[in-house]
């Protein structure tokens, strides 16, 4: 029984894995309050990276990397530019006074952002220490183990509970 319980949590968070690499979103820490209120500082984040960069217009919030910056940036797309056939986007973060200094090319694009989530930062600071020293794999691999175990542990749960009441029995009255 141990031995079937352990192999169904390891197929399971394989599956987890899988399903996480493979789906198109991906998530990202706000470190700065350039984006407040819309995106609060410590928020996490989901960009959605199958949206393609020709599909981007003024107002949309997106994902970026600069290489003068070493994380990824989420700001609105201020202005929208086509430069010898070539789209250029300046953004700007909306607690900012002017847009920023630098454009982004599609090879910058990283994806759109779709939703965020104000609670999780202080979760896994709690856990984890502070979120921000830690690189976007290294979060993501945390993340994913913390949900993982969670997984596991209720999937042990459940199936100790329909062992000791012999399976889940549904009584109408």
């Amino acid at each position: 029984m141990k031995k079937t319980v352990f192999s169904l949590i390891i197929i399971f968070v394989i599956l987890v894995g899988i399903i996480y690499n493979l789906s198109p979103l991906k998530t990202n820490v706000i470190v700065s309050g350039s984006m407040e209120p819309v995106l609060m500082t410590n928020s996490l984040v989901f960009t959605n990276t199958d949206v393609s960069f020709d599909d981007i217009e003024k107002g949309d919030i997106i994902c970026y990397n600069n290489v003068n910056i070493e994380r990824n940036i989420m700001h609105r797309v201020y202005q929208v530019s086509y430069i010898d056939g070539e789209k250029i986007i300046m953004t700007k973060g909306d607690n900012l006074g002017a847009p920023d200094p630098w454009t982004v090319k599609e090879s910058d694009y990283k994806g759109k952002i779709v939703g965020g989530i104000n609670i999780v930062k202080p979760l896994l600071d709690c856990l984890y220490g502070n979120v921000l020293e830690l690189n976007t794999t290294e979060l993501r691999i945390k993340v994913f183990a913390m949900s993982a175990i969670l997984v596991g542990l209720c999937t042990v749960e459940i199936i100790s509970f329909k062992k000791r009441n012999g399976g889940f029995k549904y009584e109408s009255k």
